[in-house]
């Protein structure tokens, strides 16, 4: 996309409807106000000087929005006291450039994807918010400078807010060319600045997913087959609707959900629903069994010739482990026969529309997605099935659903990081220094989660990352060792597995440093 293109669509092209959520009040937004001017995609400006950024991450405790906030208000020239931040809605000019295009949030990626996009967002705001200024008073541009909200004229004394100027620059042509800041210009980035959402979460306005109320709601609690893949064979209808405030029970992928007036009414519910489940990919599988078959497939490598007198020979496990966010998996949607409305703790916009309108057969624009906060993500809220569910009930009963998960439901039915085993072989040489690294690996295939591509090539890159440098394409490891050489075998056990705060970093990274501590001590 051209720049000039780009500036039009990003600070001036209003008209869209913005959904999102406001975390400065508990009001949801889901339109602009009457008093409000829209500069745009990403920023609304109101005649009382109040500004609105739109950012297109979500906010799981790991301070995106602040950092985002930062980057627009640096060049935009106005301080973070003085914004609001909203979670974007649907819209391909939030996609994150560096995975896949997709409008979604993790692999560290919230700073570095928007870094110059959001920069360029603020700054060109701000030069058309002078250009209107300086027309206003019709003197040169050059003459006028923006800060802290307000355009002065400092040869006459003059200054107008942003608000005063916001109708006006809103129609102005973008500029062609932009200047950023340099480095030593910075007042925001690069300092320490108090979280944006701090007050919101001191006061109790903030809205997580399990905090929004929509009128006549109802909620749902689960109940899924403890086996993945298993299926809902029977259970006891009379017995949960006779409870106080059950009101429906609702077939959901795997399982069922009990409708009630309340939470505690339709956990009380599933408490005498007494399901049975039949069948499932896992039946019978335990920690015995999946150490076994990591362990045999490992053995299909064999093992390697290591031709030094003193080498190392160890083998590493770790288990799946699960992400146990604080705010436990939730959904609130209202499907109607003309909409869908979603309520969501989201890292993964663009699965989550697509999933709603999986499930209602809807077009793209009668899907709408609000991102509330997050309470914890990890990558678990990567996945929709939690979304699906909440849609598929509201669907059923045509009024607003909220699907609260139980600690128990969330701990057994995540998306783990996989679990791994790992052999090294490491040989020394007569100066104890590494000169031969045979490193053999058995797990599930994690990558095949993200491009199915790698499942049907049995491909998994992502197990040399932290394993070797230069990953994905040079075996050349972190240090300074010839003769790497590192193998994978893939085993599947049938359980969902996904992404886990740096997923297979976090286990090779472990590994070649416990091995490097290990060799250490045999030198």
């Amino acid at each position: 996309m051209k720049r000039r293109t780009f500036l039009k669509i990003s600070t001036i092209a209003g008209g869209s409807l913005l959904v999102g959520c406001s975390f400065r009040s508990p009001k949801l937004m889901s339109t602009p106000q009457a008093s409000e001017a829209e500069l745009g995609l990403w920023v609304r400006i109101g005649n009382d000087n109040s500004i609105t950024l739109i950012l297109p991450s979500a906010e799981m405790g790991q301070h995106a929005h602040t950092g985002q906030a930062m980057l627009i208000a640096e060049e935009l020239e106005v301080s973070l006291e003085s914004v609001q931040v909203v979670t974007a809605p649907i819209n391909s000019e939030y996609e994150n450039q560096e995975l896949f295009n997709l409008q979604r949030t993790d692999g560290s990626t919230s700073i570095s994807a928007f870094w110059e996009k959001l920069r360029k967002v603020g700054a060109g705001t701000r030069i058309m918010l002078t250009t209107a200024g300086a027309k206003e008073w019709d003197v040169p541009v050059s003459e006028c400078k923006a800060d802290s909200g307000h355009i002065h004229h400092y040869a006459s004394g003059r200054s107008l807010s942003y608000g005063k100027l916001a109708l006006s620059a809103s129609k102005l042509s973008p500029p062609d060319d932009l200047t950023l800041k340099n480095p030593d210009q910075f007042r925001l980035i690069g300092r320490s600045i108090p979280d944006i959402h701090t007050p919101s979460k001191s006061n109790g306005s903030a809205q997580f997913g399990i905090d929004v109320r929509r009128p006549g709601m109802v909620y749902a609690a689960v109940c899924q087959s403890p086996v993945f893949g298993g299926e809902l064979k029977s259970y006891d209808k009379k017995a949960a609707l006779s409870q106080i405030g059950v009101e429906a029970l609702v077939p959901i992928p795997n399982g069922i959900a009990v409708v009630a007036d309340s939470t505690w009414h339709a956990m009380k519910g599933l408490e005498v629903l007494n399901p049975k489940f039949i069948g499932g990919s896992t039946k019978g599988l335990n920690s015995k069994i999946i150490s076994s078959k990591m362990r045999n497939s490992l053995e299909n490598l064999g093992k390697a010739d290591i031709k030094s007198e003193k080498f190392l020979d160890v083998e590493y496990e770790l288990p799946y482990l699960h992400h146990a966010t604080m705010e436990p998996m939730n959904c609130t949607a209202h499907v109607t026969s003309d909409f869908c409305e979603i309520w969501v703790p989201t890292q993964f916009q663009t699965e989550t529309h697509k999933a709603a309108m999986e499930v209602t057969g809807f077009s793209e624009n009668k899907v709408i997605v609000h991102t509330t906060l997050l309470g914890g993500g990890f990558g678990r809220r990567l996945a929709a099935d939690f979304v699906v569910q909440a849609v598929m009930v509201s669907k059923e009963l045509q009024k607003p659903v909220q699907v609260i998960w139980s600690r128990e439901e969330d701990v057994q039915h995540g998306f783990y990081r996989t679990a791994y085993t790992r052999r090294f072989q490491v040989g020394l040489n007569d100066e104890g220094i590494p000169e031969q690294w045979e490193s053999q690996s058995s797990q599930q295939n994690f990558m095949a989660t993200l491009l199915p591509i790698f499942g049907w090539l049995n491909f998994d890159p992502s197990t040399i990352a932290g394993a070797v440098h230069d990953y994905p394409l040079l075996p050349k490891h972190f240090y300074s060792i010839e003769g790497v050489n590192v193998t994978h075998s893939p085993v599947d056990l049938g359980v969902p597995i996904g992404a886990w705060r740096a997923p297979i970093n976090s286990t090779n990274v472990f590994f070649t440093e416990s091995v490097m501590d290990e060799l250490a001590f045999l030198s």
